[in-house]
């Protein structure tokens, strides 16, 4: 009978126990959120609404750190006397700031509001860019005499897919209006995230110390190597993926400027928004494209086509392996994998963030099973 709690309190200490224990409170908090998944959902989402200035400013943080810290080594590199060691990094943290908040400004205050006119001037003249859509295209099959396209009720068809756009510019446009309503949270954003750059190291230390003494000195290593791979993999992607899209948006818009396109801002920027999509968002951007210079000009529409043929190549063969490169070093059929098991999940920022994700996990597989062969070896 003396022995009885000690044999209670080393089986409480047993690894089985404690695997047992886990498991069935991991079922119980399953099944609470299984019975009050609304109640759930409605708290998370007051949640996050609150921490959605400091949320915005741990995004902004993130994506800055490194055009910082490049800068900072450059000015430790270019003069290395400095009487403090913190003058350096303030002054990167002042310059890409600076930047960034002027290239917010520019695009707030001159392109949201020209895409803006230029979605209303298409809007306005819609009626009348499909009426001459349908006089060329009736006027073309009269000329080349391609009688089983009526057949197969094709113009219907085409009608119908360009009467979709004006709805789509729309709701482009509200969105472009909703801008200004969530200005107040990522102001705050940008005032959190200064302050997250500012003292980086010390809440790098901080958090180092509070894994550390929380976690096993095993499973704190693993942890913070495994943190360390996704931060490196999503920055390198992310960073790569949105430069990547500004250059093939700017190029486009010179190009269309050339070729004297109609409405190159707009097209442009859809084109450059898309292109942030890997793998299938250049397609998913030419296609409203296409029905936009179709309605406006059905001859521009097809040398348009042939322009955005070409720019993509250049994209593929020239840009992308300098800019992006093998950021994420993932095999083509994981990377097809992610974007459209993203995009199914999680829309279009599933999209975007499947890669990295999909990568890390190919990564983290690929180490574990060549330490195991290691150590089967």
């Amino acid at each position: 009978m003396r022995n009885r709690p000690q044999k209670i309190l080393s089986i409480m200490k047993s690894h089985s126990f404690r695997v047992i224990t886990v498991c069935g409170l991991l079922i119980v908090l399953f099944t609470f959120l299984l019975f009050n998944y609304k109640n759930v959902a409605e708290f998370c989402s007051a949640i996050i609404g609150a921490l959605r200035p400091f949320i915005t400013g741990c995004i902004i943080a993130f994506a800055l750190n490194r055009p910082v810290m490049k800068l900072y080594n450059w000015l430790k590199a270019k003069k290395t006397d400095w009487k403090n060691e913190k003058i350096p990094f303030r002054l990167s943290i002042t310059a890409v700031y600076l930047i960034s908040v002027s290239a917010l400004i520019a695009v707030v205050c001159v392109l949201i509001p020209q895409i803006s006119r230029s979605i209303g001037m298409f809007i306005e003249n819609f009626d009348l860019y499909y009426m001459n859509l349908k006089n060329f295209l009736s006027h073309l099959l009269e000329k080349i005499n391609l009688g089983w396209l009526e057949s197969m009720n094709i113009l219907d068809k085409i009608y119908g897919l360009t009467r979709y756009v004006p709805s789509l510019l729309s709701k482009t446009f509200d969105m472009t209006a909703n801008i200004f309503s969530v200005l107040v949270d990522f102001v705050l954003g940008i005032v959190f995230s200064v302050y997250i750059l500012s003292d980086r190291q010390k809440l790098l230390r901080q958090l180092k110390s509070l894994f550390s003494a929380l976690l096993p000195e095993k499973v704190y290593s693993k942890t913070y190597n495994f943190l360390s791979l996704v931060n490196e993999t999503f920055m390198g992607f992310l960073c790569g993926q949105f430069t990547e899209a500004l250059i093939v948006g700017a190029l486009c818009f010179i190009g269309m400027l050339i070729f004297r396109f109609e409405y190159p801002l707009l097209i442009s920027v859809i084109i450059g928004l898309t292109n942030i999509i890997p793998v299938l968002g250049p397609f998913i951007g030419t296609v409203p494209c296409v029905l936009i210079l179709l309605l406006v000009n059905p001859y521009h529409a097809i040398w348009f086509t042939v322009f955005v043929i070409i720019l993509q190549q250049v994209e593929s063969n020239f840009i992308y392996p300098r800019v992006v490169g093998n950021s994420v070093g993932l095999p083509a059929i994981w990377v097809l994998f992610a974007v459209v098991t993203g995009g199914s999940l999680f829309g279009i920022w599933g999209m975007v963030i499947g890669i990295p994700a999909v990568s890390v996990i190919y990564s983290s597989v690929k180490k574990f099973v060549h330490e195991k062969q290691k150590n089967h070896f």
